[in-house]
């Protein structure tokens, strides 16, 4: 996720004698779930800025964003009795991102419940004030389709809940021809640590009412006698939407046959009258080879390429592809087929053996530098930027960092002022014990995490990371695959330590206090506005007015100071 208008962190500030711990808010269960925040809302009386956690023991709670004294949460609420699995210490209930609705005030948010001897995955539409159900909700998710692979009975193939797992986060599928009555919630399964028999099933949900509006299974005709195959996991990613509501998705392990079966393949779908169909898809030509020693495609989750037609998505075979959105290519021998297709990490063991791949479970795109940037971090492997231009990858890395990480690689989340130099910062989270060996999955619990903190114009230079001041900034363990959030000056990390920890500057410096008087006002904005556009070394610049010390009085400097002011403050005569 990159996250383009934060001004308030900049590679200047972001050191461990300014930032670090600031404190953590403690919930009931581990958290898979990215936080979701929403500023300036109102609730009851007060207008507050709001993070919205959810836990895997069906909890999702409403928190004040930014006072460390309001330990208790806005709202909570149980979305009933989380699955108890030996397979899963953390218990299975939220394990994937809600999505939030800001026009219908509502986060929707899917719950894994265990109801007479079964699980059972329900849709929920929660009021973003309150966390009431909304729109008749919630709905069990359940369905059938056409098919003949190994588990259908006579010709269909039912969802069962049992075998699935709901991973991927929940997108808004928006529809601007309000085709199948409007705007739907997108969201997908895979397999529950691959226990046949399961496939990779696609819903959509209309958003206002909760009805089901398209369902779609990628693996129809699977002749094994399990019916198992192509499940989307994507890492806890949502399926990648475009404005025109088409639908994006990478699938797992499972058979392929071009017509009914779409194992380790990249799929587009589209929403109409008729519900959720396949209009495109690409296969790599080695996808028998990946199939056989699990490398799936689903790792990452595609992303789009805004002003272009150009889609991308990672795999564990540490293979980037990049695709065109109007003609994905299908299968061809050698992948000719594809606009790109190259190694990004230190790539695989050939043949493949136990050793595996430096397999890419996160990646993040910076779309607004001066030159588009994707970074990724591997197993076992170090974190790596490839330079995005001409409508292709430089297959050199522009940056690469020093360390290596254990599985899962490193979760990674950028923010940044668009592509303002200096506010261009990546964060990645690693999990510092050490995994299973054979790069398929995390060591014994608990584990042990690290935020950290690079500079994205150069990944050579850590700015920062929570083990400088362990004693102040230890982050716990860490969600695997969970991703943290930066938005206004804090960077919201989840945890498998019940906690959600808040990061930002500390050391009781007051952000956009320019004079020193431990407050910010209208003398503070005054003093930035003399200084406007003025350059270290030139007649009129005041060292106090470069709040992000990068050596130029700015709008990032300006703004740093206006969003700190005492909310009503108009500064007019300023």
């Amino acid at each position: 996720m990159a996250y383009g208008s934060e001004i308030l962190l900049t590679t200047s500030n972001v050191n461990v004698a300014r930032f670090g711990k600031l404190f953590a808010r403690t919930v009931d269960g581990a958290i898979f779930a990215q936080p979701l925040y929403l500023e300036g809302l109102t609730v009851g009386s007060t207008t507050v800025n709001v993070v919205y956690v959810a836990t895997s023991h069906n909890n999702v709670y409403a928190f004040n964003a930014d006072l460390p004294t309001a330990s208790s949460p806005i709202w909570s609420t149980n979305l009933g009795a989380y699955v108890l699995d030996s397979g899963w210490t953390t218990g299975v209930g939220i394990l994937s991102t809600p999505l939030i609705v800001r026009s219908l005030g509502t986060l929707y948010v899917i719950a894994a419940t265990f109801e007479n001897g079964s699980r059972v995955y329900r849709l929920h539409a929660l009021d973003i004030t309150t966390g009431a159900e909304k729109f008749g909700g919630p709905v069990v998710i359940s369905g059938s389709v056409a098919g003949t692979s190994g588990d259908s009975m006579d010709g269909v193939i039912t969802f069962d809940a049992n075998y699935e797992v709901q991973r991927t986060g929940l997108a808004l599928s928006a529809n601007p021809a309000n085709v199948a009555g409007g705007n739907n919630v997108v969201f997908a399964f895979s397999a529950d640590r691959d226990n046949p028999p399961y496939h990779g099933w696609v819903f959509s949900y209309n958003a206002n009412t909760l009805n089901q509006t398209g369902i779609f299974n990628d693996a129809t005709n699977n002749p094994w006698e399990d019916g198992t195959g192509a499940g989307i996991w994507q890492s806890g990613r949502a399926p990648a939407v475009d404005s025109r509501g088409v639908v994006y998705l990478e699938t797992g392990n499972g058979t392929f046959d071009g017509t009914m079966d779409f194992g380790e393949s990249f799929l587009k779908l589209t929403q109409g009258a008729g519900g959720l169909t396949l209009a495109d898809w690409f296969t790599p030509s080695a996808w028998e080879s990946f199939n056989a020693v699990d490398y799936d495609l689903s790792s990452t989750g595609p992303i789009l390429i805004s002003g272009t037609d150009l889609v991308f998505g990672g795999s564990k075979a540490g293979i980037i592809y990049l695709l065109s959105t109007t003609n994905m290519g299908h299968l061809a021998t050698g992948d000719t087929n594809v606009v790109q297709e190259f190694t990004a990490t230190s790539g695989c063991v050939l043949p493949y053996m136990d050793q595996g791949c430096a397999q890419i479970m996160g990646q993040v795109f910076w779309p607004t530098a001066s030159t588009p940037v994707l970074y990724v971090w591997g197993v076992h492997d170090i974190l790596r930027a490839y330079q995005f231009s001409g409508g292709v990858f430089n297959t050199t890395p522009v940056g690469m960092g020093s360390s290596s990480a254990y599985y899962p690689g490193g979760a990674l989340e950028l923010s940044s002022y668009q592509g303002t130099p200096g506010t261009g910062i990546l964060w990645a989270v690693t999990n510092d014990t050490p995994d299973d060996g054979l790069y398929f999955g995390p060591g014994a619990p608990p584990w042990v995490g690290t935020l950290h903190a690079y500079d994205a114009g150069n990944v050579a230079h850590e700015l920062w990371n929570s083990d400088q001041n362990l004693t102040r900034d230890a982050l716990g363990s860490p969600s695997i695959f969970g991703l943290p959030i930066t938005v206004n000056g804090k960077v919201y990390v989840p945890t498998f330590s019940n906690q959600l920890v808040v990061y930002g500057l500390v050391n009781g410096s007051v952000l956009g206090d320019v004079n020193g008087d431990s407050t910010v006002n209208c003398e503070d904005l005054a003093i930035v506005k003399a200084s406007y556009g003025k350059s270290a070394g030139e007649a009129g610049f005041d060292l106090r007015a470069d709040v992000n010390n990068d050596g130029i009085v700015n709008f990032v400097d300006l703004a740093t100071v206006s969003r700190q002011l005492p909310s009503g403050n108009a500064c007019v005569n300023h």
